[in-house]
Formats: structure tokens, sequence, C-alpha cells
């Protein structure tokens, strides 16, 4: 029986994979970690991690930026792999996540859909045929929920395009109400589009709230 604990678990996406743990028997939800508490589910929810006690074989992490410190104090304190799909976080959450991971497993992805991750290498591939003789620009829209912009797909795809385009690159951020592309030599465009028509040709990974229990089976 492999033992989960669930960060996160009161928010939308911790609740889909506590559905996902209960239709697999061979998984356990041991715990779950969340600010706010609950006195309304099947398991133990704790606001901090430090308050379990507990086994568990893995945290399951989707909560934000802000729990980072106390889930890496309680994975390196008890040797947990976390498993990171949160967003948001800070270059120096990144570094804190890189030191902890020498001392505990760790996986970290913004992103956990197939889709996306093939969407990665086909990024690749035309950032390294392509090169300097094409501009690149993502442009995304979200549903009402997401929080944070750009996102960390959007981070995800910029630095596959700036892996393998051959040169050195910056990213451009911009939120914009009516799409204006502006671009500049060697730059990558993020453009968070609040409203807009917008008629291109594209790569495309379109998603509903349906559809999102891929990224959590990811």
């Amino acid at each position: 029986m492999l033992r989960i604990i669930i960060s996160g678990c009161n928010g939308h996406m911790g609740r889909v994979v506590e559905s996902l743990c209960n239709a697999d028997p061979e998984v356990q939800v041991a715990a779950g970690f969340d600010v706010l508490g609950s006195a309304d589910r099947e398991f133990p929810v704790y606001s901090s991690p430090s308050q379990f006690t507990g086994e568990a074989d893995a945290v399951i992490d989707f909560s934000s930026p802000a729990a980072l410190d106390g889930l890496l104090e309680f994975g390196k304190r008890t040797k947990t792999p976390l498993i990171l799909a949160t967003t948001g976080y800070t270059p120096e959450q990144v570094a804190q996540i890189g030191a902890a991971a020498l001392e505990v497993p760790i996986f970290r992805s913004a992103n956990m859909s197939l889709g996306i991750n093939v969407l990665l290498e086909l990024v690749k591939k035309a950032a390294s045929v392509l090169g300097d003789s094409y501009d690149i620009e993502i442009v995304e829209r979200h549903h009402r929920r997401k929080v944070d912009a750009p996102s960390g797909t959007a981070l995800m795809i910029a630095d596959a395009a700036a892996q393998s385009c051959g040169h050195e690159t910056e990213y451009v951020f911009v939120i914009v109400d009516v799409l204006e592309w502006i671009v500049t030599k060697r730059c990558v465009g993020i453009d968070e589009v609040k409203d807009t028509h917008l008629i291109s040709l594209f790569l495309q990974q379109t998603s509903c709230l349906s559809e999102q229990l891929g990224f959590r089976v990811g």
C-alpha cells in the first residue's frame, strides 16, 4: 500500500488527487496539509507539516509557494520524497529546492500532463532548427482561477525554446488587454492576454476543467 500525503488538499487540484487515490486500491491518503485545516475529510488534515508524526511514502504538493519552507523542512527531516506541482516559485525558492534535492528525492514540474511534455520536445526541435532567423512569442490565456502569471507552463515552454535556439535570450513578459506584437531580437516574449481576438498559426495545448484529470494522473 502506497501512503500519500496531499499538500494543498483543500484546493481544487488537491481534491482531484484525493479522488484518484481513492479510486486506486493500492494507494491510501495518509494525511493532508493545508493552512486552513479541515473537518470534513476522511483523513487527518494538518495546518503545518511539522504537526504530522506518522509515516508516508511521498508528499504530492498542489498548494502555493508560501508552503515551500515547511515542505522542504519536513522532507529533509523525515526523508519523505516530495512531488512539487506548485507553480510561481521565485528564483530563490527554486535554488532552495535544488539544495534540498541533495538530501531528499524531489520531483518538480510546473505541468504534469503528457501533452505539454510532448509539446516541450516539439518546441526544442523547432527552436534548434529555426534558430536566430525567427522570433519566439508565447501567448497564453487561462481560466479565471489562474493565480500566477506568467504560468509555470509558459515558463517551461520559454525555457525549452531558450535552451535550444542557439543564442543567449532574455524573457520579456507583458500583460495586455488587446494583443500587440512587439518583438525584440533575442527575446522570448511571454504575453498574458486578458481579452482579444487572436488569429495566428500556432502550436496549441488546450484543456478545460473537465480534462484536468490528465494533469494529476501524469
